[in-house]
């Protein structure tokens, strides 16, 4: 059996992992420098633009963490008095909420990763396990994953690529099929992905795709560092010490 496989299972299981980011955990400061050095959408460029000033103008607000800081934007009335306050243009705050907004994972039913059985997906939603998220954490429950194959007709193999699967579509821009071919790749984890380099990333994804077909668009060495970049993020989020 794998021994990056194996790992999952030592890594993981009775750890009660949580799916989603815990916002709160990561100061204004330090999502400031992650801004600066990301790699944003062409539509999100300008959040890079006069990033110091506007950050401090955040932080003069009393806001301290991300969390605060989402919740802050979370409604219109809110970002229009944050503007107000702070000075920050309208336009530039409603990037901002969105950019926070894709930060958290997104949600993908477990029936849209391809290759896998039928009879396995069917079970799992009998159980009330439909999604990314409720696999995730429905595994993450497991001390002994010989314990949730006992409950489910797959092999421990399948129980573990599943787990794979649904961590590496918590990466922004990564959905069922692209997470199958990063798996396929070598490349099984959010740790994997983010400290890949985009060029032998690019590579090995579209090796797989040669052979299976999996996909129809054409990936470049940008896609792969936006995808290495959000997974970074993941990673930052959930060190403790941030």
């Amino acid at each position: 059996m794998d021994s990056k496989l194996d790992l999952i299972s030592v890594k993981v299981g009775g750890r009660g992992m949580s799916y989603s980011l815990e916002l709160n955990k990561m100061s204004i400061e330090t999502y400031r420098e992650l801004l600066r050095k990301q790699v944003l959408l062409p539509s999100r460029k300008f959040l890079q633009d006069d990033l110091d000033e506007n950050f401090e103008e955040i932080r003069n607000l009393g806001i301290n963490d991300l969390g605060e800081l989402k919740k802050q934007l979370s409604t219109p009335k809110k970002l229009d008095e944050c503007a107000t306050k702070s000075g920050i243009p309208k336009d530039y705050l409603v990037l901002l909420k969105r950019e926070i907004g894709s930060i958290q994972p997104n949600i993908i039913p477990i029936n849209e990763f391809p290759e896998f059985r039928v009879e396995i997906i069917e079970q799992l939603v009998d159980l009330g396990v439909k999604s990314s998220k409720d696999y995730f954490e429905f595994y993450a429950r497991f001390m002994d994953i010989q314990e949730l194959v006992s409950i489910v007709p797959m092999t421990l193999d399948e129980a573990k690529e599943l787990f794979c699967l649904c961590n590496l579509v918590r990466i922004n821009g990564v959905g069922a099929v692209a997470a199958k071919s990063f798996y396929d790749a070598g490349y099984i984890s959010v740790q994997d992905v983010s400290s890949a380099s985009a060029e032998k990333l690019l590579e090995k994804v579209l090796a797989v795709n040669a052979r299976k077909h999996l996909y129809q668009a054409k990936l470049g060495v940008k896609d792969m560092q936006f995808c290495i970049d959000a997974a970074r993020m993941i990673e930052r989020f959930e060190d403790k010490s941030v």
